[in-house]
Formats: structure tokens, sequence, C-alpha cells
């Protein structure tokens, strides 16, 4: 039986899965459009025998009680699943996994399937897209853009509506400038929420796994599924007694002016301005608020001694050589050899000090909007500049996992129409379902 699974929903899958032809069926015709995806998308094409094989043990199970059951999910190329290889973008570096990362078997167990594993910026070391030697996948609104990074495949196989879910990796917004340049959600959890066992790290304390859907629920769906302590990520954290604030978001701060060197463009502020007007519109107090220590603290995550960490992780690749490097991540990881024991403490007591004084900003505020990313970017923008076009990406997400925040990408339009461009809806931690719900109703509204 043949059926066109393109831009289904988890539901649209779940159901065909329970009352329809069945989780085979479903994950064939998804193998099948993955068979033709375009260029550069995947890393190593689509896991047919793994997904087929877990489709058809989903048969025996029953389907009414696992929440992503029969829906297809790819991974980011940094996230291990058992016997396949991870290449974290880095041909030299392959690898086999003996296992699947805790990501990976939880989202199986909810039942999940794997099908794919997706391209990324190499290392999770940019925001652009472009910096994988498997190739640049093509922005789904506007091929001339870049499609964003590092969880480029991911967001594009969402936006293709190829699958409904692509798990990604977030350290300075790799899980939501791909979504927001894209056009879909970007669901990034409180740090530590989702463990990281099994993922290739670029700033393991700052490391979160991301979740990229085209609706809230089902990424907040997703997201819960893959939840949890987890002994074997010393990173992991348990939520608190009461983790989620009962009580609906009421005053939504934004930001009071734009520094001039943030670079927010003209068409950036009228987009924003427009979103602003939509979350009015629910009723919701708008705050005028000074984001600046938020800017300077995500300022250290490479503007420090911190980014010698992303070298503590995979420098050997640069130091070897390994086959595949990208010249910018490599100029960037190696970088971090320059840096002394003595600067990497300065650097932690610094970005201490700078998140105490940004705790302020959320004095009197349940959330914090601002746009994903100031501007856009071209390919051949990025040829030319390559760090500061991607410096100018991050300006809006690197403080978020720096503050110990959460974050919500929403897509924005304009008049309407589908724009490259999401709200970023930032709370505090732990209050991933107040900002989710908050981001539905957005999503409703801009329906």
């Amino acid at each position: 039986m043949s059926i066109d699974t393109r831009f289904w929903t988890v539901e649209d899958f779940r159901r065909a899965a329970i009352d329809g032809p069945g989780p085979v069926a479903a994950i064939e015709s998804v193998l099948s459009l993955l068979d033709d995806a375009p260029p550069s998308v995947l890393i190593g094409g689509p896991l047919h025998r793994f997904a087929l094989d877990d489709a058809k043990a989903l048969e025996s199970r029953p389907g009414h009680e696992l929440p992503l059951y029969g829906v297809p999910v790819i991974v980011k190329d940094n996230i291990d699943v058992g016997g396949y290889v991870t290449t974290a973008a880095c041909p030299g570096y392959a690898y086999v996994a003996e296992r699947d990362a805790t990501v990976v078997s939880r989202l199986r167990a909810a039942g999940a399937v794997v099908v794919a594993k997706a391209n990324m910026d190499q290392f999770a070391t940019g925001l652009v897209g472009t910096r994988s030697p498997f190739g640049t996948p093509t922005n789904t609104i506007d091929p001339m853009l870049v499609p964003g990074g590092s969880s480029s495949g991911s967001a594009v196989a969402v936006a293709l509506g190829l699958v409904p879910l692509a798990i990604g990796t977030d350290t300075a917004g790799s899980g939501r400038v791909p979504a927001a340049l894209n056009g879909i959600v970007g669901f990034k959890p409180t740090v530590g929420r989702v463990s990281i066992a099994g993922i290739v790290p670029a700033v393991r304390r700052f490391d979160c796994p991301s979740v990229f859907a085209r609706s809230v629920g089902d990424a907040a769906l997703a997201a819960h599924a893959m939840s949890g302590q987890d002994d074997s990520d010393p990173f992991s954290r348990s939520a608190p007694t009461a983790p989620f604030s009962s009580e609906a978001v009421r005053v939504i701060g934004v930001p009071d002016s734009w520094p001039a060197s943030l670079g927010v463009t003209v068409e950036m502020d009228a987009w924003f301005g427009e979103a602003i007007d939509r979350l009015s519109a629910l009723g919701f107090e708008i705050r005028r608020v000074d984001i600046s220590p938020l800017l300077e603290l995500g300022s250290l995550l490479y503007g420090s001694a911190i980014v010698a960490e992303r070298t503590a992780v995979v420098g050997d690749a640069v130091t070897n050589g390994l086959e595949g490097l990208d010249p910018v991540v490599a100029s960037i990881i190696g970088a971090g050899v320059g840096f002394s024991a003595v600067e990497a403490f300065r650097a932690d007591h610094e970005l201490m000090r700078r998140r105490t004084v940004a705790a302020a900003v959320w004095d009197g505020l349940d959330v914090l909007a601002t746009p994903t990313t100031p501007g856009l970017t071209t390919i051949e923008a990025v040829r030319a500049d390559p760090i500061g076009q991607n410096s100018m990406l991050g300006r809006l997400t690197t403080f978020v996992n720096l503050a110990d925040a959460m974050c919500v990408v929403v897509p924005m339009r304009a008049d309407g129409v589908r724009v490259p461009a999401g709200l970023q809806l930032v709370g505090r931690a732990w209050d991933d379902h107040r900002i989710a719900a908050l981001a539905s109703a957005f999503e409703a509204r801009s329906a």
C-alpha cells in the first residue's frame, strides 16, 4: 500500500500506525522520501534496516500507550545510534557507535523510529550550516540564504516535510537559528533536563539536545519523551520538586533598544514588531527591558577561554589533521590550545559574575522575547566573512544556555507569509511547559 507521508504530523503517524495501515507502511513511505532527499540533508543515507526492524517490532506493542508510536525521527550526526557510524560531520573522526545515545533510546522507548542521521556544521561548531564536507543543505525559504546551523540537516528535513520531528543539539543557538531561518519550531529545553550521554560534545556543560518540529505541541511531546535524570550523564539534572510553574505567562519583556553592535536590520525589526503586536493582542503585558547584560554574558562563549572546552573534547582531531576537517572549524577549535588553566578559571569566574548581573533582567518578567537572529546572511556573504557572519547570527542566542535558561523559537510571519525568522521566547530554567504554552498561543494566533 503506497501512502504519501509528506508533512504528516506526529498525530498523523500515530493514527496511521494504530488505526491505519500500520507502522511499517508509514515508515516505508518515509524511507522512500529520504532516498530522494535533496543533497546534503543527510549523512550516510536512510537507516533502512534499523528503521524497518523497529517498525516491525512496534506491531506487537500497545500503540495507545506510546506517545510517539510509529513516528519517524531524524537525529543529528553527533548523536549515537547503536551499530551505525557517527561522524560529527568529520569523515576522519567517524566511529561505529556501540549503543544508542540516551535520547535515542528514550525516543525508541516512546515508540519513535529513527530513520536517518542529519548533516551538521562540523563538531557542532557553527551557526551557518555551511561548515560540513558533506555539503550545505538548501534553505527552504530562500536558497540564497544559509540554512543555519549547526543542526542544519535536522531543520531542513522537518521544513521539507520529510519527517515531523528531528533532534539536534544546541550550545550557542544550533537548535534555534536553523529553525528560525527555515520557518519551523525549535525547542531548546532546560540544560540538563535531557541527557547528553552518547552525544559528541561541543561545550559539554552548556550542550542541550533540542527538537525541530512544525508545531510547538509536537516539539514539546518529543522533548518530554527524551527528558529525565540519567546516571550516565554527569551533567544531567533532576527537576525541582515542583519544576513547572502553574501560573500563566503575564509579562513579556522585549528589548528597549537595539545596541548598534547588535546589527538588527530594519527588516528583522519590522517582523519582530509585528510579532510583538500579536502577543499584545493576546492580552500579554509588554515591558521594555535592557538586554545588554545578557549580550555581555553571551559574548563569553566564543570570546574567552571557555572556547578551550571545545578543544578539550575534539582538539586531537585538529592536532592530528583528520580527513575532512573544515578549516574554519579547525581554526576555532585549535585556538583553544593557546589558553592557560589560569585563564580558564578566570573566564569561569567572569561567567558567574556576568550571570549574576544578567539575572536582574528577569525581575518582574515571565519571559523574554527577541528575534532569533539580528538579520539574515547569504551563502556568499559567509564565504567572504565566515567568522563575522556566524557571529552575527548568534548575538541573540549565545546567552541562553550560559544564563541557564530554556527557549522556544516559533516562526514569525509578515502579512501572513512565512519568513526566514523566528520569535525567540526565553524562559528561566524549568519553565519549559509554561513557555511552550505561550509559544502555542502565539502559533495559533499566527496561523
